[in-house]
């Protein structure tokens, strides 16, 4: 207990003696703890061939925004630490139109800044690009 009151007091000294800006850039670079993430809001906007455009608000790490399947694409997201680029499947099967659909996401995981965009023949083809994080209703 002695070491503990030792440390406390050693860092109410310590962190005043930084200055003000010493004492902010201190507690900036203190780590989350560990299961607690920073909140991670993306914006999604999905593009159809006619030019159409359609935006969507998804909130990671307490799931929400108007992403019609915001958990799933949360666990999506998750799973590949908000690397949206390794989410793509490969072995997808989709048909050959030519439907030309443009998918952007933009905004912060995890604090990080993200912004990913990638141009499709059809909305299939996106869909496997990017998983759940592609809008669409549940089935």
């Amino acid at each position: 207990m002695h070491i503990v009151n030792r440390l406390l007091l050693t860092a109410a000294i310590s962190i005043p003696a930084l200055g003000a800006a010493g004492a902010a850039s201190a507690l900036a670079s203190t780590p989350v703890s560990a299961g607690h993430h920073a909140r991670s809001v993306l914006t999604i906007t999905v593009t159809d061939s006619s030019g159409k455009s359609k935006a969507y608000r998804l909130t990671c790490d307490r799931d929400g925004g108007n992403h019609p399947n915001a958990t799933a694409a949360c666990d999506a997201l998750r799973s590949v630490n908000g690397q949206i680029s390794k989410l793509s499947r490969p072995d997808a099967i989709c048909t050959r139109e030519y439907s030309p659909t443009k998918v952007s996401v933009k905004g912060t995981w995890r604090g990080a800044n993200v912004s990913f965009s990638g141009s499709y023949p059809n909305s299939c083809l996106a869909r496997a690009a990017v998983g759940a994080v592609y809008p669409e209703r549940p089935r």
